[in-house]
């Protein structure tokens, strides 16, 4: 049975228009908008690379964390340590 982009978002507790761009990184075209339909296939996908199984090939989904007055929105990824000591590295050293 089709399922619409907001229905899911709605269920998965997602901004519908953050879940239409997951669609386009999970491999989804043709999905620009929260009426388009999802046939079960596409949904099990996706669901699948929310739960991270989308393959090595393919990025990592966004990490979300839940705000106190909404649904779920994108956090930022702190910078790996190696960028940081590169960072530090070309920093002056103090006076």
């Amino acid at each position: 049975m089709a399922a619409r982009i907001y229905s899911l978002a709605k269920e998965l507790n997602i901004d519908s228009k953050l879940l239409v761009d997951i669609c386009a990184k999970a491999g989804l075209p043709g999905k620009g908008s929260a009426l388009a339909s999802l046939s079960d296939e596409e949904v099990a996908k996706l669901k699948a690379y929310l739960a991270g199984g989308g393959g090595a090939s393919r990025p990592a989904p966004p990490k979300l964390a839940p705000t106190a007055s909404g649904p779920i929105h994108e956090i930022p990824t702190p910078p790996s340590s190696a960028s940081t000591a590169a960072v530090a590295a070309a920093a002056p050293p103090p006076a």
